[in-house]
């Protein structure tokens, strides 16, 4: 991955992470991003559509539950400057591991 691309990842950018449902329709998310060596990381919680369906995709990695709080919480800090208040009692948050197979950047 290039240092433009990490750059984007690693900035105060959002991402629309679209996957495939079984019936072929499209479901797509706008969602905070970063990047963790050279894998994306995303966040998440139990219950919500799109984990049911990413868990299909061979792209991710790694999902897990140890941690996922602690990030949705960095990256709170990225976007906004204090700690995620948007969840709900009994939450449970899921980190995201994303391998990318390719990397495009356009423009300047």
């Amino acid at each position: 991955m290039d240092e433009r691309a990490r750059a984007l990842l690693a900035g105060k950018n959002f991402a629309t992470v679209s996957m495939g449902r079984k019936d072929g329709s499209v479901f797509s998310v706008y969602t905070w991003i970063d990047i963790e060596g050279d894998r994306i990381t995303l966040n998440t919680s139990q219950g919500r559509v799109w984990p049911k369906i990413i868990e299909r995709d061979p792209r991710v990695t790694e999902t897990q539950l140890e941690g996922a709080h602690d990030h949705i919480n960095q990256l709170s800090h990225k976007y906004h400057g204090y700690d995620y208040n948007g969840g709900f009692p009994g939450e449970v948050r899921i980190k995201l591991y994303v391998e990318a197979e390719h990397v495009n950047v356009h423009g300047g």
